[in-house]
């Protein structure tokens, strides 16, 4: 006889809690963040304009910080001009700091400025007369023109400025992942006109195209005003177009120039005499 003898093993069971599903990650804000914007020092035109007039004790004023701040040409210096309330003349150069902010890659098809133009500044002349051509940078912006798009600059031999040479962004385009970093230098040039403006980065998300403007329509925009020319010189090349100034349209002028801390020179003082440029014309 045989016995067979049958056994039920009861299991031991414990509830099992899977892992939590990982979250997708949720981006607040534009796909592409403007992380730092840093003003770029003026390195051989050290002109800058006022909108309204001013009188020379505040001028002694703004030498004293200008001297502190480690003299024209500095970016101390260049931010004591600005908060004083003056304008670049000519060019303003920015260095933007862009980081994607998205799961997927934002691309980046063109930059373009919005600007709005008026006539030049009439105030205040601060004239620092550049020495030389403009230091080459790799995008510039002409707010002169109708569309002002991303431009390449260069120089040629013998000239004393750099030049327009092609859409910038026909040849190159940036691809920003989650947290990747982009440094870009962004120049604006105006003859014409006094311009505020704000870039328009075009981009690529999520397959679709979309625009984002800095700085936002909530904060300040960026500024940069031409100069008033001798009537006959307008249609003169730019470099020497800035060489013929009308300073009887200002309402006050300072001379200036190429200045550093603890030098005996005066960064600005008051010109009324023909040895500055512009300066015999009047006024």
């Amino acid at each position: 006889m045989i016995t067979v003898l049958l056994l039920y093993v009861q299991p031991w069971v414990t509830n099992v809690i899977p892992p939590p599903p990982t979250p997708t990650p949720k981006f607040q804000g534009e796909a592409v963040k403007v992380t730092k914007v840093t003003p770029v020092e003026r390195e051989d035109d050290h002109s800058w304009l006022l909108p309204g007039p001013t009188d020379d004790a505040a001028v002694v004023a703004l030498n004293r910080e200008i001297d502190a701040a480690g003299g024209l040409g500095s970016r101390g210096g260049d931010r004591a001009m600005r908060e004083f309330g003056a304008v670049e003349a000519r060019y303003s150069t920015v260095e933007v700091e862009l980081e994607g902010n998205r799961a997927g890659p934002v691309r980046i098809t063109d930059i373009r400025a919005v600007a709005d133009c008026s006539e030049p500044l009439s105030g205040t002349y601060f004239d620092g007369s550049p020495q030389g051509g403009e230091k080459v940078v790799k995008i510039g912006f002409d707010l002169d023109s109708r569309s002002p798009v991303a431009q390449k600059m260069e120089r040629r031999a013998g000239e004393d400025e750099p030049r327009f040479a092609g859409p910038y962004f026909a040849d190159e385009k940036y691809s920003l992942h989650n947290g990747e970093q982009l440094t870009v230098r962004l120049t604006a040039r105006a003859f014409n006109g006094f311009c505020e403006y704000r870039y328009e980065l075009e981009l690529i998300v999520a397959g679709k195209p979309t625009t984002q403007l800095f700085p936002s329509k909530s904060d300040e925009p960026f500024r940069v005003s031409g100069f008033h020319v001798l009537r006959g010189y307008e249609n003169l090349p730019p470099y020497a177009r800035s060489q013929n100034v009308d300073c009887t349209r200002y309402q006050s002028v300072y001379a200036g120039g190429f200045y550093q801390a603890s030098q005996p020179d005066t960064p600005w003082v008051p010109s009324k005499d023909a040895e500055h440029r512009c300066t015999g014309q009047g006024g």
